[in-house]
């Protein structure tokens, strides 16, 4: 993980709001791990950890093995609102 100022930044209330949904289902230790790794992946260069939707600025990316998070990086502002940490 890069430590430069080029980094991103996630939204902190709307992470809380997505990793707290996630949580109630249940993640085991080895999906929580993954999902943090993806998260801090995911400051580095989010344009690469997931695949757009079309031209909506919805990227979804693949934590683990049915583990899906849905962000909007915002560019102008190098912010990265997570919507949704979901099994899939």
């Amino acid at each position: 993980m890069s430590t430069g100022s080029n980094r991103w930044r996630l939204q902190p209330d709307r992470l809380a709001e997505a990793i707290d949904t996630w949580m109630a289902l249940g993640p085991t230790t080895a999906d929580r791990e993954r999902v943090h790794e993806f998260l801090m992946d995911l400051v580095v260069d989010p344009l690469s950890r997931g695949v757009e939707d079309g031209d909506s600025g919805i990227f979804t990316g693949m934590a683990g093995p049915h583990i899906a998070v849905m962000y909007v990086p915002e560019p102008r502002t190098r912010v990265i609102v997570v919507a949704l940490i979901a099994y899939t």
